[in-house]
Parts: C-alpha cells; sequence; structure tokens
C-alpha cells in the first residue's frame, strides 16, 4: 500500500473491499479511524498467516499462542468484543 497517511489508508482498504482486518500493533488513533470506516478489527494478533487465518475460520484466534508479546488479555478482548472503542479517563481514550 503505498498510503502513508492514515485516513487515505483506510479509504484505500475501504476501496479494496476490506471488511476485516487482523492485524499486529496499531495505534489508537489509527484503530479508530478503521473502524470508523466500518471494518472489523482484530487487532494484537501474532503468528503466521496461515495459522492465523485458519484460527480464525475455526474460532480460536483468541489461543494466547496468537496474542503479541506484552499485550494485556483484558485489553484484546474489549477490542474483539467490538467495545474496544475506548473510555475517557484522565482525559485521553484508554481500554478496558
Amino acid at each position: 500500500m503505498r498510503e502513508t497517511f492514515p485516513p487515505l489508508r483506510v479509504k484505500r482498504l475501504k476501496e479494496l473491499g476490506v471488511e476485516l482486518l487482523i492485524c499486529g500493533a496499531l495505534s489508537n488513533s489509527l484503530a479508530c479511524l478503521i473502524r470508523g470506516a466500518g471494518i472489523t478489527l482484530i487487532p494484537w494478533v501474532s503468528g503466521g498467516t496461515d495459522d492465523i487465518i485458519e484460527a480464525y475460520g475455526n474460532g480460536t484466534l483468541s489461543d494466547p499462542k496468537f496474542m503479541m508479546p506484552g499485550c494485556g488479555g483484558r485489553r484484546r478482548r474489549f477490542q474483539r468484543a467490538g467495545m474496544g472503542k475506548g473510555r475517557q479517563r484522565r482525559g485521553r481514550d484508554t481500554f478496558g
């Protein structure tokens, strides 16, 4: 993808017909843009592409072996459940 400006990246994903994005780490602002575009987001995933696709199809992507090192399980569960839009605490968006 040639676009580097986050809103243009998300726009390009929509143009390509992306409905689901399984990815590793990303910023909260980019996550909000992706969700705001109506794309289902499953972040903080680590592993081989074939293994991740198979786990998603089997409903086992929540297995800890696919969690990126250093990512809290509680944070990821909330995002996976569609509740990862955050809540206000001390003036910042936070998860959990």
